[in-house]
């Protein structure tokens, strides 16, 4: 039986950084592939509990990791 990851609490509190460092605006715009407003707005949105879907930031943090690792 699986359990349960608790990804939202996390990078709310002791894992913060890690967002701010792979999704911050400078980097986002730099890279060129994602709307660095949106996800400026996105990260905004989560740190205030304004109801972000976490799964999306997720998706993007380890997308940068991704692309950070093998394709620079």
């Amino acid at each position: 039986m699986g359990f349960g990851v608790p990804i939202y609490e996390w990078f709310k509190g002791e894992l913060k950084e890690l967002y701010i460092e792979y999704l911050n605006s400078e980097k986002i715009k730099r890279d060129g592939i994602f709307n660095p407003k949106y996800v400026n707005q996105l990260l905004d949105d989560y740190f205030n509990n304004r109801g972000v879907n976490h799964n999306k930031l997720w998706l993007l943090f380890v997308f940068e990791q991704w692309r950070e690792r093998w394709m620079e």
